[in-house]
């Protein structure tokens, strides 16, 4: 058992705030030895977890009390020093982090609906019941549970709302018949890369026929309500020096994106260029065709509604 609880103060230490890190230890240890924790000891642990005080903290155990108090965090008759039931607690959690629940919780703010909760996300597990008193040990594995809830939540959110918004412009882009063109998902956003905005050759000069192109991309970004995106420009390996290429790739960033402010309605500000020249290729430079698929310009959208 002492193994499992060392553990447990680490991954409790290490998902708590800096501010609160080096003060905490001593703390969290005195929890691990508490059979049954007051409703203040329950509503310190989690809002400082939650960082519902700021990057200050709060000054004291008797401060966060008043505050989840004064913000119905708690059962109405829960007090500083009563020992803390377990939907109490799973009321508090789901307050100070956020949580959303569904339509009875969020009528009624009930630690009864909070329990169920937390019950059906799967967050409360093993032989429980709701008015059950909570120990320290039960607290800090309840409060690792929730932050691990939420990080996987973030991530699995982002990635979902990414690879929507990527699929879209692939279904997009397929209906108008827009070739030479291929929609991925990065670190950075999701990634338009363009092959087929052909510049004169060793030039950020456009033809004629290719504005048009551009102008396509910004209404199709604008349609989906995109907010600001990254412009790269990038080349093949060729004889000019790597300094005049990486200044090309990014002169033809700033055309793409002059047509995009002159004549696609979008603002300056919500457009960054640049230049990479041959440090990012994509495809192998010794076929005309991976050379083609490396002298390109990349679209990629960081902020999105």
């Amino acid at each position: 058992m002492a193994c499992v609880k060392n553990i447990v103060v680490i991954y409790v230490l290490l998902s708590l705030p800096v501010t609160v890190f080096s003060q905490t230890a001593q703390a969290i240890e005195d929890l691990l030895n508490t059979q049954a924790v007051s409703y203040q000891q329950a509503v310190w642990l989690a809002l400082e977890a939650a960082n519902t005080a700021g990057p200050a903290g709060f000054r004291g155990e008797e401060e966060a009390f008043r505050h989840a108090a004064q913000r119905q965090w708690l059962p109405k008759n829960a007090r500083a020093d009563g020992r803390a039931r377990l939907d109490g607690v799973a009321l508090l959690v789901m307050r100070a982090f956020n949580m959303r629940g569904g339509i009875l919780y969020s009528l009624t703010k009930s630690p009864h609906y909070a329990y169920r909760e937390l019950t059906y996300k799967n967050i409360l597990i093993g032989r429980i019941e709701p008015g059950m008193a909570v120990s320290g040990y039960d607290l800090l594995y309840l409060v690792n549970r929730v932050l691990a809830y939420q990080d996987d939540n973030l991530l699995l959110q982002k990635f979902t709302r990414d690879d929507i918004l990527a699929q879209t412009i692939r279904a997009r882009l397929e209906e108008q018949n827009v070739t030479d063109t291929s929609v991925r998902v990065t670190n950075d956003g999701v990634t338009i890369h363009l092959y087929g905005i052909r510049f004169v050759a060793y030039s950020s000069e456009l033809p004629a026929s290719e504005p048009e192109k551009v102008i396509a991309f910004a209404q199709l970004l604008t349609s989906l309500n995109v907010q600001k995106i990254i412009i790269s420009g990038h080349a093949a390996q060729a004889l000019n020096p790597e300094t005049e290429l990486q200044q090309l790739s990014l002169d033809r960033a700033r055309v793409v994106q002059r047509l995009m402010v002159t004549r696609g309605n979008w603002s300056e500000d919500a457009i960054e260029v640049q230049g990479f020249g041959t440090q990012r290729p994509i495809a192998d430079n010794d076929t005309p065709e991976g050379m083609y698929r490396n002298r390109r310009v990349e679209i990629t959208i960081v902020e999105y509604e």
